[in-house]
């Protein structure tokens, strides 16, 4: 108790200090190696800009629309960060601000390149509707002056014209190039292009080529890290394919909330599409197009979130009922939530514990980043483009949310549904759950990330999902994985962006505050709600089939202790038996029962895989024959008497049919006596003659000597049947064929043998397999007396 106590009160420490670790994981950003500057203009700054280049090419843009975005060329993002090539300032940039002006009805247009401190490096313009003609040769002569006006500054570019390959100098609209090798970065080649339009130059672009080779040796994790990302998404894919057929088969047993899984479904897409309706996003993902066009292609976009949110919702469906039957508890705080209890102590416990141990993950993450001497995380393109956003902090809640809960999703639930029922150990359980949920964080890395900040990003992700799922409940993984993404994130751009950090200071820290002064107001005294005052209705189907489980376990437990332990040793015979169920619990059941030295009682039932309704008249025949078998009856009495006493003590509802034998190895004899089709019995594969016994037409008996090498098989409609299905042939000829081939096998082998034959794996059977095999051998008293 007292070690619990000092347990508990180090976790509300832990929990109470940890918006010092928050502070600590900011201050340790700061110490992380710089990055390039993102941004030193605003939208508005960027439009003046933009107006201004127009102006100097007689376009006057008073009144027209603006849309500004950003764009991004993947190469140049490690030569920028890594080489800083100087000759490239002002000519290309990783990330740039494209700034688009057009008229009303976007009949004309002029783009603007610009770097992200506001330097123009390329524009183009909407064509004229009537040029003015020009020969090829005075077009290239303007280009040509151009391309001098252009590159009057920069001496140093030896500059290559590269001939129109396939023009039609009759065309007006021509492009003209020049190629050259970027200096002070080899393997790197830029391309400036000239547009002409009649004899109106309405375009200047510059496309930089980095070699592959430089990019794999600027980025030499790229290889591996491509590796991941395709086993990610084969993972997704594949886990998805398993949450849709879990999915349809709980359905089918009423253990799904559709309701829960279109709900969870519309907030996958609405975190996922906040930013759609910002034009700033739209921009930079669009290039700045026409309205017409951008709004197909959000049209497009949302249904292809739908199509997302659907599967994100049918995977979460599948896993969140397998949460409830293998860790009952773990999801209450959330079905507080989900049912608008936004006051009650378990949300804002779970949010606390998730919140607080983000934070210190987040403190050990940049604390591994700064060991390893690892860059400042996150993607400079996109803080540049959320600069440009209307309601960018709006979009980052959006985004991380998304990301929180596909994670907990794919890296939590689902690999606890697929492990946890075929996994037994538990260390082996906790060891793959890593490697799991590693793979759906592995989507989220930057395609610039070292291996060693790839690894210390990955493994807070990965415990900000596992830890706060076994130490508090789900609601608490959610919490956590967002906090960490979230505030990251934040901490990330407001280092490197002043208009973050303004929105760090100003919006979310005080409204964060706040909302943690709720929240412990609310764990203190909000009201407590059990697991049944808030899950959903289908929840109470799993709790049924729980409940039924543990009976059926039970019971199952209860059979096996009624079932020999082991075949008896009875000098003369070698024995096996096996039984099967089909189900938790078998309706089958055999026993053995030594009546003297050279006598051996064998009872088998068949009750009809009756599951938990079997349990009572096996219980009832085995204590019947433990007093009976010493009254030295016949068989035909036995089973007679059985039957008595079993109608008797169960009300008439003694459906059970029976069969019992007495072998006699002095005698060299078996009888028999039995009711019902089944159980059977045959001596080498083939059935010997009965008869009706006196007084009872329903008890069938005989007798049948036995010979040094005899084989007795007693079984159950349930071998036999599957004998059937699976050899194509009737269990008889199966074992008339067993034993000829195998004379000198011993009855484990034979019963070995008979049951690889019957089933299929380690695969329940349609119907119970009971079966013993004695085989009749040679005495070991007699066979000394011979020897001697």
């Amino acid at each position: 108790m007292i070690a619990d106590a000092h347990r508990e009160w180090l976790a509300i420490g832990l929990l109470a200090l940890s918006p010092l670790a928050y502070v600590g994981s900011m201050w340790i950003e700061r110490a992380l190696p710089a990055r390039t500057v993102v941004s030193a203009i605003d939208a508005t700054e960027a439009v003046r800009i933009a107006s201004d280049v127009a102006r100097s090419r007689q376009i006057d843009t008073e009144g027209w629309e603006s849309l500004v975005g950003t764009d991004k060329n993947d190469k140049l993002v490690q030569v920028f960060r890594k080489l800083h090539p100087a000759s490239l300032e002002g000519v290309a940039a990783p990330s740039t601000i494209k700034v688009q002006l057009q008229t009303a009805g976007g009949d004309r247009w002029f783009r603007t390149t610009l770097t992200p401190q506001g330097k123009a490096i390329g524009f183009q313009e909407s064509k004229a509707k009537n040029p003015t003609p020009v020969d090829a040769a005075g077009a290239r002569a303007l280009a040509e002056s151009a391309m001098n006006g252009w590159m009057g500054s920069k001496p140093s570019w030896h500059l290559e014209y590269r001939e129109r390959s396939g023009s039609d100098d009759d065309k007006q609209d021509r492009v003209f190039t020049w190629r050259a090798p970027v200096p002070g970065l080899a393997k790197a080649t830029a391309t400036f292009h000239i547009d002409m339009y009649g004899n109106r130059v309405t375009g200047e672009r510059t496309s930089i080529t980095v070699s592959d080779s430089l990019s794999d040796q600027l980025n030499p994790g790229s290889g591996w890290l491509t590796f991941l990302k395709v086993l990610a998404w084969a993972y997704i894919v594949l886990l998805g394919i398993y949450s849709i057929v879990r999915y349809v088969r709980r359905s089918i047993d009423k253990e799904i909330s559709h309701q829960r899984t279109v709900l969870a479904a519309l907030a996958f897409v609405l975190m996922s599409s906040l930013f759609l309706f910002d034009p700033g996003y739209l921009a930079s993902q669009l290039g700045t197009d026409l309205e017409s066009q951008r709004t197909g292609i959000v049209i497009l976009m949302i249904v292809g979130y739908s199509l997302v949110g659907a599967f994100f919702g049918v995977a979460y469906g599948a896993g969140e009922g397998a949460l409830r039957e293998t860790y009952p508890g773990k999801i209450t705080s959330l079905d507080a939530l989900l049912s608008g209890k936004l006051n009650s102590t378990n949300v804002a416990r779970s949010i606390l514990v998730g919140g607080g141990i983000a934070g210190w993950l987040l403190l050990v993450q940049n604390g591994l980043l700064l060991a390893v001497h690892g860059s400042r995380v996150g993607s400079d393109h996109d803080i540049l483009t959320s600069t440009f956003y209307r309601l960018p902090l709006l979009a980052l809640i959006g985004e991380r949310a998304a990301d929180a809960v596909l994670q907990t999703t794919f890296g939590l639930l689902l690999p606890i549904a697929l492990l946890r029922p075929r996994i037994k150990k538990s260390w082996i359980f906790f060891a793959l759950m890593p490697l799991f949920s590693i793979l759906p964080a592995t989507l989220t890395a930057g395609d610039e990330a070292l291996w060693s900040t790839f690894f210390s990003l990955q493994l807070a992700i990965v415990a900000a999902c596992i830890v706060p799922f076994f130490s508090d409940d789900l609601l608490a993984a959610i919490a956590s994985m967002f906090a960490l993404r979230f505030v990251g994130a934040l901490v990330q751009r407001g280092v490197v962006s002043a208009e973050w950090e303004r929105i760090f200071l100003w919006e979310v820290a005080p409204a964060g505050i706040v909302f943690l002064l709720a929240q412990v107001y609310f764990a203190w005294r909000g009201p407590t709600y059990e697991e049944f005052e808030v899950r959903p209705r289908y929840a109470r189907f799993l709790v049924e089939h729980q409940a039924l489980e543990a009976e059926i376990g039970a019971a199952r437990l209860a059979q096996l202790r009624l079932l020999p332990a082991a075949a008896p040793r009875v000098d003369g015979l070698s024995i096996a038996g096996a039984c099967i169920p089909a189900r938790e619990v078998g309706g089958d059941f055999y026993d053995f029962y030594e009546i003297d030295s050279h006598r051996l009682g064998v009872f088998m039932a068949e009750g009809g895989s009756r599951e938990l309704g079997s349990a009572m008249p096996i219980a009832l025949a085995k204590g019947y024959l433990l007093y009976a078998s010493g009254l030295d009856l016949a068989p035909a009495e036995m089973v007679r008497r059985l039957k008595g006493v079993m109608g008797t003590a169960l009300h008439g509802d003694a459906s059970m049919s029976v069969l019992y034998a007495v072998l006699d190895t002095h005698a060299h004899t078996v009888r028999w006596a039995r009711t019902g089709v089944s159980p059977r019995l045959l001596i080498n594969g083939t059935a010997m003659p009965e008869e009706v016994a006196d007084g009872d037409r329903a008890v069938r008996h005989g007798t049948a000597p036995l010979a040094l090498t005899d084989t007795l098989f007693l079984y159950t409609d349930g071998l036999a049947n599957q004998i059937v299905e699976r050899k194509h042939q009737w269990a008889d000829r199966f074992l008339q064929k067993l034993v000829r081939k195998w004379p000198s096998w011993s009855a484990d082998d034979l019963q070995n043998a008979i049951l690889r034959a019957a089933l299929r794996g380690k695969q329940h059977p349609p119907d119970d397999v009971t079966s013993v095999v004695i085989r009749v051998e040679e005495r070991t008293v007699r066979a000394m007396e011979v020897v001697a």
